[in-house]
């Protein structure tokens, strides 16, 4: 697959500095697919061209987890990867032009945000026919101009195919149309050979900053970028959205939408809440506290990503409020109801609704308030609230001399009353602990620099009558860490379904999931990549029943649920839905049927659902969004 970038300003060779490749020779590129090679053809003063081609490995292709495409047996010899425009282009720009792409230039740094006249050649790129295209690239300023190609020029008779040759113009920065290009590819693609997983948002959001946010074609973009992943497309459109400014100044928490300029490079904010809802998840909970909620940011975090049964956010502005109620409305009605509940109130007055909860978090809280009412908060979370857990996260004073720009002596924001280093943070906390009867560790947040330490810290009390007489340190109370190259969306399956589907499905143990397994998919398979050679499932006949994925982003379930009903599988048949990897969830066709959207949240990648009853026959999910009905002659003993 080729990308040609052509250069029309005057000075064109300007270009060579921009991609960090001089033009004199050819750079080549090692890929984990296969080999790239960036060259210039042409390198005048009036006229630039570099040439990034990409060739992709088939033999690894085959190999690989992924090998099968297009949901056939020789999809995996019979596919369009080695030469039309994919995730692997996306990933070729990223490694072998990553510097141009993030904007950095040592030698010529004014040249980073230039204007210049580029024109983008791209020979093969998948579009049906075509006018996403045009809907894509001309509100980013492009002139398109697209030509689609014939399926085989031999033989006119059997008309267009879907791919078309591209190419764009416009005056634009170079980092600026390598952004473009590096999330459009991936939008295209279909069939990503990478795992699309909750860093692909962060990713996408970097890449898309400045423009992604008001494109007409927002939500198509992120959905297809994230392959459809509901979840992620949410939280992506989410972050997406502009943040509301708060109408009241908060006693005890900064506006969320507004996190401290200084700390955006390192997405601390994100950072934290990521790492304290990774904790609570670890201590399975019944009940989580989050003080000084503001706009809800963690606790829509827990009710996604967990099943803790009863989640409570509780802040001292109305108006962060109203805008948490807002954005909490937006979760699927599954995720919430019955879970949730915001009010106002104070951390400086008791107050007997904060009684009873396993874990309080204060996420980046206590700073806001005067020292002299550290007090108060103190009696009312852990003498009056008394929770089993607390979570503490506060910014670390010696941190901040790293912060470009940052004056010294100056805090991180405007509402800031105080700001501690480690030291006088572990003093505080350990008093706390002794006095009111728990034991509390620390934890460092972000990366550490070997002088002034992490930029913030975060420490965890545990009530001593809790059963445990010595608490570990945060790191040591999670699950260890499973020894996986391809990361799991969830500790268990069970994790996605509402309350009323969890008691219709069962996760198979690992012994009976692998025993299973080899019954339905044969050898070693785990999912419709791994199958083997000759498998029934590979030589049945195929037919296209439905369509789940603009569903599935929907929440519109009665349509699918109507296509798999008309299929000839009793209610109370016994189905297994298989991830492709041990993860084995079995359930009857009925509740299938019901909460087909649970399932896919586990795993939309081609997953295989089977029948006890009627084992010639199988259901797949296709990635592209199509559901797929199969039947044949399974041998006795697969």
């Amino acid at each position: 697959m080729l990308l040609t970038i052509t250069n029309r300003t005057p000075d064109a060779t300007d270009l060579g500095h921009l991609l960090h490749k001089h033009p004199a020779r050819s750079h080549a590129i090692d890929l984990a697919f296969g080999k790239g090679l960036i060259f210039y053809p042409v390198a005048r003063q009036d006229e630039c061209k570099a040439v990034l081609s990409v060739e992709v490995d088939p033999i690894d292709m085959v190999r690989s987890p992924g090998a099968r495409q297009g949901g056939w047996a020789l999809g995996q010899y019979v596919n369009d990867r080695p030469y039309a425009a994919s995730s692997f282009l996306s990933v070729a720009i990223s490694r072998g032009l990553g510097t141009a792409l993030n904007g950095r230039c040592t030698k010529r740094p004014e040249l980073v945000d230039k204007l210049l006249d580029l024109e983008v050649c791209l020979p093969v790129v998948p579009a049906g026919d075509g006018e996403m295209l045009k809907k894509l690239f001309e509100p980013l300023g492009y002139a398109v101009e697209t030509e689609r190609l014939p399926l085989d020029p031999a033989f006119p008779a059997w008309g267009e195919s879907r791919y078309h040759k591209l190419t764009l113009r416009a005056m634009t920065p170079l980092h600026l149309l390598l952004k473009h290009l590096f999330v459009m590819l991936g939008a295209l693609d279909r069939a990503k050979h990478y795992w699309v997983g909750q860093d692909e948002i962060d990713k996408l959001l970097a890449k898309g900053e400045g423009w992604l946010a008001t494109h007409p074609e927002k939500d198509w973009i992120v959905r297809r970028y994230l392959k459809f992943q509901k979840r992620l497309a949410r939280e992506a459109l989410e972050r997406l959205a502009p943040e509301p400014e708060a109408e009241e100044e908060s006693e005890e928490t900064e506006d969320i939408a507004t996190e401290p300029a200084v700390e955006k490079k390192i997405s601390l904010h994100e950072l934290r809440l990521d790492r304290v809802t990774e904790l609570i998840a670890s201590y399975q909970p019944g009940s989580v506290l989050d003080l000084g909620c503001g706009d809800g940011k963690l606790i829509r975090r827990l009710l996604g990503q967990t099943k803790i049964p009863k989640v409570t956010g509780m802040d001292v502005s109305s108006r962060a409020l109203e805008v948490a109620h807002e954005r909490l409305e937006r979760l699927p009605p599954f995720k919430r109801q019955g879970r949730v509940e915001i009010f106002l109130g104070s951390l400086v007055y008791r107050d007997s609704r904060l009684r009873g909860y396993d874990v309080a978090a204060l996420v980046e809280v206590i700073e806001h308030l005067d020292a002299d009412r550290l007090d108060s908060l103190e009696e009312v979370v852990f003498a009056a609230a008394t929770p089993q857990r607390v979570i503490v996260t506060t910014p670390n004073r010696e941190y901040n001399v790293l912060f470009e720009g940052m004056k010294p002596g100056a805090l991180r924001h405007a509402d800031h009353r105080f700001e501690w280093t480690r030291s006088e943070f572990r003093i505080w906390a350990e008093r706390v602990a002794g006095k009111h009867g728990y034991e509390v560790a620390f934890e460092p947040l972000g990366e550490e620099d070997a002088e002034h330490g992490p930029p913030s810290q975060m420490a965890v009390f545990t009530r001593r009558d809790g059963g445990n007489s010595t608490v570990p340190s945060p790191k040591e109370e999670e699950q260890p860490a499973q020894a996986n190259t391809r990361p799991s969306r969830s500790r268990r399956s069970e994790e996605f379904f509402s309350p009323e589907a969890r008691t219709l499905v069962r996760e198979l143990p690992p012994v009976e999931a692998s025993e299973v397994c080899h019954l339905h998919l044969g050898g070693k398979a785990r999912g419709y990549f791994s199958l083997p050679d000759g498998h029934w499932i590979l030589r049945a006949e195929s037919t296209l029943i439905g369509h789940w994925a603009e569903a599935y982003d929907t929440d519109s379930a009665a349509d699918v649920a109507a296509a798999l009903t008309a299929l000839p599988w009793q209610e109370n048949d016994t189905v297994y839905f298989f991830t492709g990897r041990s993860l084995v969830t079995e359930s009857t066709w009925a509740a299938f049927v019901r909460h087909w959207m649970d399932f896919l949240a586990i795993e939309d990648d081609e997953p295989v659902v089977t029948n006890l009853q009627r084992p010639w026959e199988a259901l797949i999910f296709n990635s592209g969004g199509g559901i797929r009905y199969l039947t044949g002659e399974p041998p006795s003993d697969p």
